[in-house]
């Protein structure tokens, strides 16, 4: 039998989409030597990515390796094993590149409205009728919108970050977060905005209270330390 020439699958919300390679490196443990042989190469796109715009991940079979010649079926198959026992991993890629692919088509949209639209009224159209969260409107590219934002809840949802990243993220229960991350990724400028920080420390304290044990703000940024049973990651001694 002939051997296909390009290669397609979709299986557990992902789509394959493959070809010939006679280009892939493979160790040759017989001869000690790095060997180029032929193959399938193929990449990995979540199956909802109908453009093939974002891709997740590349792999390749090489024959005489991992599979023996790449046809009745199984390259099919060999691609459901590496599914299977990858998909926890590429559900997390495709997670991330799906908000990716989201942000982009929300800001070519932002982009045409906010041609017509400025200020108050370009805000009300992005929250109310497009339905973007204030997070997504900084994500866009609209800062300047912040004026317009319920400040309190937008410093439940900084607050809320900054817990997940920190109780995830610490192995002794301590852990730091600078007012530049926090402006890198919201927005908001608390060297100059002390109202903003208290708004961030209350959140903290009203809605984490039994997860922080002690904070501190100096220098710049928060120091937390949470109690420990509410972090997976910390070092047993």
């Amino acid at each position: 039998m002939e051997k296909k020439e390009k290669y397609w699958e979709k299986y557990r919300g992902f789509e394959v989409v493959g070809k010939r390679d006679d280009n892939i490196s493979r160790f040759n443990t017989k001869a000690c030597t790095i060997e180029k042989v032929g193959g399938i190469a193929f990449d990995i796109f979540d199956i909802e990515d109908k453009m093939h715009s974002d891709k997740l991940v590349s792999f390749s079979f090489a024959f005489g390796y991992e599979i023996s010649d790449g046809i009745d079926g199984e390259f099919e198959c060999a691609v459901k094993t590496l599914i299977d026992n990858q998909y926890f991993n590429l559900s997390v890629l495709k997670e991330e590149k799906a908000k990716e692919r989201k942000i982009r088509q929300l800001s070519k949209a932002v982009v045409w409205i906010s041609k017509n639209e400025k200020g108050e009224a370009l805000y009300k159209v992005l929250s109310k009728e497009l339905g973007l969260s204030d997070y997504d409107i900084v994500k866009v590219g609209h800062v300047e919108l912040l004026p317009y934002f319920d400040l309190e809840k937008y410093a439940e949802v900084i607050a809320d970050a900054m817990v997940r990243e920190g109780t995830e993220g610490t192995s002794s229960g301590n852990w730091h977060t600078s007012f530049e991350e926090i402006k890198d990724e919201f927005g908001v400028d608390l060297i100059f905005d002390k109202e903003m920080v208290d708004r961030i420390e209350n959140a903290l304290y009203s809605i984490y209270g039994d997860v922080i044990s002690e904070m501190d703000i100096y220098d710049n940024e928060f120091d937390i330390m949470y109690f420990l049973n509410y972090c997976p990651n910390v070092e047993e001694d």
